[in-house]
């Protein structure tokens, strides 16, 4: 709802209510948040000391934003080395913002396909990641830690059996310019096998605004 001015209208109790609710920020503690809220009001928690924005579902820190996705299903790909976007695992950022990323997968195929992953990025962003693989890695393959950054070349995980699985961890800084737009994880084999890659559920990512 507008900024309300007042003129010579008569009105009611739920008007006044409705109005203020909309244009003020209620003093309250956690434990008597208003509830019936609707999407847009502000308060201020004295017992907390935190001010919340409620989102239309739930109460939010204000000026927090945190973005998660995971994976519900386990997602395949085998005979194929064309990264292609990931189902579950994109998010829309906006402009000129800074996010911490955490990125946790869960994947299962073999030494004879491997892994390989890229981002999509919105125009002008980029992002640094330190990554560590608990998969032993094969001869010619990346070091179990190391740092990428991207846009850039796909990158290559090695998985030291067949089968085998891996647990792999990205974290680092999502620097986004002037536009916005989605950040999609990415991911294809290596090589090209009849060994199945598997990114299983649970995988998941958090994008956690911090500028």
């Amino acid at each position: 709802m507008p900024f309300k001015d007042f003129t010579t209208e008569i009105l009611t109790s739920a008007d006044v209510d409705l109005y203020l609710m909309s244009q003020v920020i209620i003093r309250c503690t956690s434990s008597t948040r208003p509830t019936l809220p609707a999407q847009g009001w502000h308060i201020y928690e004295t017992d907390t000391n935190q001010f919340l924005v409620y989102n239309g579902s739930t109460w939010v820190q204000e000026g927090v934003e945190t973005l998660f996705k995971r994976k519900t299903a386990d997602e395949s790909v085998v005979n194929s080395t064309t990264v292609q976007d990931d189902n579950d695992l994109t998010v829309t950022v906006g402009a000129n913002r800074v996010y911490d990323v955490l990125l946790r997968l869960k994947l299962e195929g073999g030494s004879n396909g491997d892994f390989s992953y890229n981002w999509t990025l919105p125009s002008g962003a980029s992002i640094d990641l330190a990554v560590t693989s608990m998969s032993t890695v094969v001869s010619g393959n990346e070091a179990s830690i190391y740092n990428h950054s991207f846009p850039g070349g796909d990158r290559l995980l090695g998985m030291n059996t067949t089968p085998a699985t891996a647990s792999i961890v990205m974290q680092g800084l999502l620097i986004v310019g002037g536009t916005s737009g989605a950040v999609t994880f990415r991911w294809a084999q290596a090589t090209s096998s009849t060994t199945t890659l598997f990114v299983k559920a649970t995988s998941y990512m958090i994008l956690r605004r911090l500028a």
